[in-house]
């Protein structure tokens, strides 16, 4: 364990979140200090509990997204949290419906990120209402964090009015110096390809992320399709491409800073997701979540039950809940960020309480501490744990100082951990990993079946999806294994050595891509026999002898009468 730690602990690449953190900061004193001069602490501290969920979710996305993502959490928020207050209140009751809205849950949050935030606050808001008995009538909780969640997307679309395009552009323009990145990285260099990657998937959640209306040719839309195309042909080292490092960087500089004048592209304009691909909610692995976060949750509820004098035995479940989502990376690195966040956060309030009560230093406190919450989201979140955990306790504290117990919250968020490490993590079969061999064949086949309509004449007009299908599913994939590859066995050896097949399926999607632009070129398609063999080689993809097949006959493709192709 201890020979993990660092690399578990190690910050992410990513930006703070200063302006989310600040907004954060605004809104919690708005709140708390409002709750605390009318003298309804009870009401400030459930609309507090709004403000604090759904304010790490508007950090650094684009404003459509952010709409989409607090939206989502509000809604599962709210449902559970009218379930739990409506339904009988016997242990069994309790128990079994959250049991079952936790199955539910987990499922449906295998959808997408809005859906994961749905299913999360889902289980959240049902084991609030099941155990905060606040003698209020069932609809009157749900409008208060209503009016938190939403008070925070408020302050998280403000920059909307001075600069709407913000976020879209500075993915774009990821794009392109990712790709100049990879122009001038020597061959082999998997960490900028992977760059290149993620900077891509992030320009289209930007741009076509929860979105109506399909792309058209709005300036957006045209820079996105130029971003596409130069992340396809710069990743696919198309031959005769002339894509210039310094050219692309000044690129990125122009669409950062509104300078650029859009090119139209040849390829036809991208397709935008379904807005709930439900189709994914059947696949094993999002049923296998379900089931694992159901028994998780419902042992936690009862574990809770039993404790249901304990002022915050909701927590139990709780946080079941947020360290038990595969979806937001490694279950283990969430476990220990849990662990660790809550046991500092504890130490903070009881250090602040046993100096002062005064409420306006206990909501600087709470204030503050969210606002680190939120700053830290992005890059660290045993240290957005440490935030969260000193906040909730403050919004607690302000109701009534002497009731508020630090050591209570620490001993029901590590019986959450102790459920999850036991039941979720090393009793369950593969300690909840996906099966890499089964896995790996899935995306190698979304990538075959993206290379029999790419290797043909003319353009099918299934392509497009079949493309976004493949690459989406070898990013994200390989994306799962380098989260992980810190993690004990099995799930730490396994990413190590699966990551570089996961890593060659992205080259066969890069391949292919190459080849159907050699064939849009001039160049002859493959006879059918010969397609369906690429096909059959690149399905094939879990044998370490084949994809160097694979990746043979591509090269190929293409290339019979062109004497002169390298």
């Amino acid at each position: 364990m201890a020979r993990h730690l660092p690399v578990l602990l190690r910050p992410a690449a990513q930006p703070w979140a200063v302006r989310p953190a600040v907004g954060a900061i605004v809104v919690a004193v708005l709140v708390l200090g409002v709750g605390t001069v009318a003298g309804r602490p009870v009401e400030a501290g459930l609309t507090y509990f709004g403000v604090a969920c759904a304010a790490v979710f508007v950090t650094g996305r684009h404003y459509r997204v952010r709409v989409a993502l607090v939206g989502a959490q509000a809604a599962g928020a709210i449902i559970g949290m009218t379930i739990g207050a409506v339904l009988p209140t016997s242990t069994a009751w309790v128990v079994a419906v959250a049991t079952v809205v936790a199955g539910l849950c987990g499922a449906i949050g295998a959808i997408g990120p809005a859906s994961t935030a749905f299913g999360m606050m889902g289980v959240i808001g049902l084991a609030f209402t099941q155990f905060s008995r606040l003698g209020m009538p069932w609809w009157e909780p749900p409008l208060w964090y209503l009016l938190g969640s939403g008070l925070v997307l408020a302050a998280g679309l403000v920059g909307a009015l001075h600069h709407p395009r913000r976020y879209q552009r500075a993915a774009l323009a990821e794009v392109f110096a990712a790709a100049a990145a990879l122009v001038r990285a020597p061959a082999g260099d998997t960490g900028v390809r992977a760059r290149l990657a993620r900077a891509s998937a992030s320009a289209r959640e930007a741009v076509l992320g929860y979105r109506i209306r399909q792309p058209g040719t709005g300036e957006i839309d045209r820079l996105w399709t130029v971003a596409e195309a130069t992340a396809l042909r710069v990743a696919s080292h198309v031959p005769d491409d002339a894509s210039d490092a310094a050219d692309l960087d000044r690129l990125a500089e122009e669409v950062r800073d509104g300078r650029e004048t859009p090119t139209t592209d040849r390829r036809p304009p991208a397709q935008c997701d379904p807005m709930i691909p439900w189709v994914r909610v059947r696949d094993r692995d999002a049923l296998l979540v379900g089931a694992r976060l159901a028994i998780c949750v419902g042992v936690a509820t009862l574990v809770a039950s039993l404790l249901h004098s304990t002022e915050h035995a909701y927590w139990i479940p709780l946080t079941v809940a947020t360290v038990l989502r595969p979806e937001y990376g490694s279950v283990f690195a969430r476990f220990v960020h849990r662990a660790l966040g809550t046991v500092a956060g504890v130490l903070l309030m009881a250090c602040t309480l046993s100096l002062t009560t005064s409420a306006w230093v206990l909501i600087t406190v709470g204030a503050l501490a969210l606002g680190c919450a939120v700053l830290a989201s992005p890059r660290l979140y045993g240290l957005s744990v440490v935030g969260i955990t000193t906040s909730a306790l403050v919004a607690s504290a302000l109701a009534d100082p002497a009731r508020v117990e630090p050591w209570i919250r620490l001993g029901d968020t590590a019986l959450g951990c102790l459920v999850v490490l036991v039941l979720g993590y090393l009793v369950w079969p593969r300690h909840g990993e996906p099966d890499p061999a089964r896995r790996t064949a899935q995306v190698a086949a979304a990538v075959a079946a993206y290379a029999d309509l790419e290797l043909r004449l003319p353009d099918d007009p299934r392509l497009a999806g079949a493309r976004d299908e493949a690459y989406r599913r070898a990013h994200t994939w390989r994306n799962a294994l380098q989260q992980r590859l810190a993690d004990p066995p099995p799930a730490g050896p396994d990413a190590v050595a699966w990551t570089p097949v996961a890593a060659r399926v992205e080259d066969l999607a890069d391949a292919v891509s190459a080849a159907g632009a050699r064939i849009r070129a001039g160049n002859d398609p493959p006879d059918d026999a010969a397609r369906q063999e690429i096909v059959r080689a690149i399905s094939a993809v879990g044998d370490p002898a084949v994809p160097d097949e694979a990746l043979a006959a591509l090269a190929s493709v293409g290339r019979g009468g062109d004497a002169g192709a390298p």
